[in-house]
């Protein structure tokens, strides 16, 4: 019955369900897991695996939202997490919830917004040195320069992007 204990497991679960495609039941730990936490904050997520793990898992969460049919939630989901992930001011979860709330607006096609998130992501990857993140943010950003008729630059952002990744 520790909380703490309980919001990880729901969490895993959520996680690998939705990973493997049951959504619907995936929805339900995801939900149970940000509730617990949000009942009960701890520092412990950042401390363990050097990402805050509700910046995670509010990322599967938005993008299981999408996937189940759900935009406007999935939207609100990461608008969420992007206030979250800021006012812990942990920096690399910060560059992760930016990359990856670039990808829902690559979901929902809105190619400004994909770009600012991006870009946004790029900054914080540059800064600190993320080379990961900064190769994903650089594709996204590729992909929302191309969609706003820049194809060729875009283009070349995406396989720039996509040598750094590599």
């Amino acid at each position: 019955n520790d909380p703490k204990i309980l919001q990880e497991d729901n969490r895993l679960l959520g996680d690998q369900l939705f990973w493997t495609g049951e959504l619907v039941l995936a929805r339900k730990y995801m939900e149970e897991s940000l509730a617990l936490f949000e009942a009960q904050p701890s520092k412990l997520p950042v401390l363990i695996i050097g990402i805050d793990r509700v910046v995670i898992e509010r990322v599967l969460y938005s993008w299981n939202l999408w996937e189940l049919g759900y935009p406007e939630q999935a939207l609100k989901q990461s608008r969420e997490n992007l206030t979250y992930a800021r006012e812990k001011s942990h920096l690399f979860s910060l560059a992760v919830a930016f990359t990856y709330a670039s990808v829902i607006h690559q979901y929902r096609r809105e190619g400004q917004a994909a770009q600012e998130r991006a870009e946004a992501a790029m900054a914080v990857c540059t800064e600190q040195g993320f080379s990961f993140y900064l190769a994903w943010a650089t594709i996204m950003w590729g992909w929302a320069t191309a969609i706003q008729e820049r194809t060729e630059e875009g283009i070349a952002q995406i396989h720039q992007g996509l040598s750094a990744y590599r």
